[in-house]
């Protein structure tokens, strides 16, 4: 009986050895992924933000085009 309870005790404590093992790698995983998520929203933020900038100019560099076509067509008209 005594081998039985030590053999039950040392089976529950490589259990919980390796529960405890596990739930650290699943820690440190959680860890790595939160690293990354934070990495890329970064680069999200920052995309949008280029791409906002980029848009605005788009935008000018457009009005400018339209302005210089309507002069155009104004002085062929003329």
């Amino acid at each position: 009986m005594k081998g039985l309870l030590r053999e039950f005790a040392e089976s529950t404590r490589l259990f919980a050895e390796r529960a405890d093992e596990r739930l650290d790698r699943l820690e440190e995983n959680a860890e790595r992924t939160n690293r990354r998520l934070e990495r890329l929203e970064t680069a999200l933020a920052e995309l949008a933000e280029w791409t906002h900038q980029h848009a605005e100019r788009t935008d000018r560099r457009l009005d400018r085009l339209e302005t210089a076509l309507a002069e155009l067509a104004e002085r062929m008209n003329s």
